[in-house]
């Protein structure tokens, strides 16, 4: 028999409120690597995140998937237009809040 933890739903909804203040917390980063601060600091929260959401995941029972996706796509933000970046990770914010008032 397998042992599988399960989250409360307080816990689901405590765990997304957090999760969507990190969102927004990818854009100070990059803005301030666009500034020479922190080089690299937002990739790594970025990773950082995907590692998390991705445990997450299984605890949600694939309901973050997504978010995944948002955060990976994100992850190529040096690469890609600031206002583009910045509307992806609003939408990964969005779609965070969805999951929360699901709940």
């Amino acid at each position: 028999m397998e042992n599988k933890l399960i989250l409360s739903k307080e816990a689901k909804k405590d765990y997304l409120q957090k999760l969507s203040k990190r969102c927004i917390k990818i854009l100070y980063l990059i803005e301030d690597e666009g500034k020479g601060i922190n080089k690299g600091a937002a990739d790594d929260y970025i990773v950082g995140q995907l590692f998390e959401v991705n445990s997450a995941n299984i605890l949600f029972d694939g309901e973050l998937i997504d978010v995944i996706v948002k955060l990976n796509g994100i992850r190529d933000y040096s690469n890609q237009p600031y206002n583009l970046i910045r509307k992806q990770v609003f939408e990964t914010k969005g779609i965070i809040d969805h999951l929360l008032k699901t709940l």
